[in-house]
Order: structure tokens, then C-alpha cells, then sequence
């Protein structure tokens, strides 16, 4: 059994697995901290900062009138399931 595990596709495989884990244990606490800045900010946040970046003049009124209605109709539907 020793002797399988040191072949080079075993230990490729053993190393693909472990990377695999790591990736997915990354990625599961990556979700949750995005999860907890959403739940801080939420959409409504982001409506109001991309409303200052429109009176600053770094959105045009048009991609503006975009944003709003995009995070817009997200908001209500968060709401309506709520």
C-alpha cells in the first residue's frame, strides 16, 4: 500500500485532493464574510454610494438611471420576500 502511495499519480492525486479542500474551505469563508457585508450594507447602501458617485460626476445621469434600476427592483423583491 506504502509503495502505491509514492508512485507520481498517487501522489498527484493525494495533492490534487488537498488542494481541492483547501480551494473549497477558501471559498466557503470567503462567502461568509461577503455574506456578513451585504447583511451590513445591503443594497440600499450601495444605491446611496453610487448616488454620491453620480453628483461627483464619476457616473454619468445614464449608468446612474441603470444602477438604480437594477439594485431598484433586487430591493423590492428582497422585500417582498421578507
Amino acid at each position: 500500500m506504502w509503495q502505491y502511495l509514492q508512485t507520481p499519480i498517487a501522489q498527484a492525486v493525494l495533492w490534487t485532493a488537498f488542494a481541492l479542500t483547501l480551494s473549497v474551505i477558501a471559498w466557503y469563508f470567503v462567502g461568509k464574510l461577503r455574506g456578513q457585508n451585504e447583511e451590513e450594507g445591503g443594497k440600499s447602501t450601495y444605491l446611496t454610494k453610487f448616488r454620491e458617485m453620480e453628483q461627483r460626476g464619476v457616473l454619468s445621469d445614464a449608468e446612474f438611471r441603470t444602477i438604480k434600476t437594477a439594485l431598484g427592483s433586487q430591493i423590492q423583491d428582497e422585500e417582498a420576500k421578507d
